[in-house]
């Protein structure tokens, strides 16, 4: 049947012409065609014939000359770039070009902040010195000293802790 489509000038692929054609390997075109995704006719001697618009749909082809055609990554799974589209590879490289000034800038922000970080946590350390240095220093004329052997205004004998008032 292949070789009545070829007489009558109908071009069709086998599996291994489609193979080569969309640069898979012939179990990846039989799967294909076996789960749907590529549709092709059994021939008389279980042969496929695979129409070449109906292969390149499923499998494009770049901008190969000789014939064979190197195998596009647009209609794969992956969603990779069609290094032949060059709109698509200027979008791409608009977008890195964004995301590295985005990254530039979340740096800057990230740096800032640890800089801010660093200049709280000195001003912290800061005033806990000072106050450290207030509750465990007395300044000069603010609380009396009170001698040792004295008997402070409570009735309380500073050398005991036994009150006055207590002993009879």
């Amino acid at each position: 049947m292949v070789a009545v489509a070829r007489a009558v000038g109908v071009l069709v692929y086998t599996l291994g012409e489609a193979a080569r054609a969309s640069g898979k390997s012939k179990s990846t075109i039989a799967k294909a065609i076996k789960t749907g995704r590529l549709s092709a006719l059994r021939g008389d001697e279980g042969s496929y014939q695979i129409d070449p618009a109906e292969l390149h749909r499923v499998y494009p082809v770049t901008g190969a000359t000789n014939g064979s055609g190197a195998r596009s990554d647009a209609g794969s799974v992956d969603g990779a770039l069609d290094a032949g589209a060059p709109g698509e590879l200027a979008k791409w490289r608009a977008l890195a070009i964004e995301r590295e000034e985005t990254i530039r800038d979340l740096r800057t922000r990230l740096d800032a902040a640890a800089e801010d970080l660093r200049q709280e946590a000195e001003e912290r350390r800061r005033v806990q010195e000072r106050l450290t240095g207030l509750l465990t220093h007395r300044q000069a004329g603010s609380v009396p000293s009170v001698p040792k052997g004295s008997i402070a205004a409570d009735g309380m004998d500073a050398s005991s802790s036994e009150a006055i008032w207590f002993k009879r």
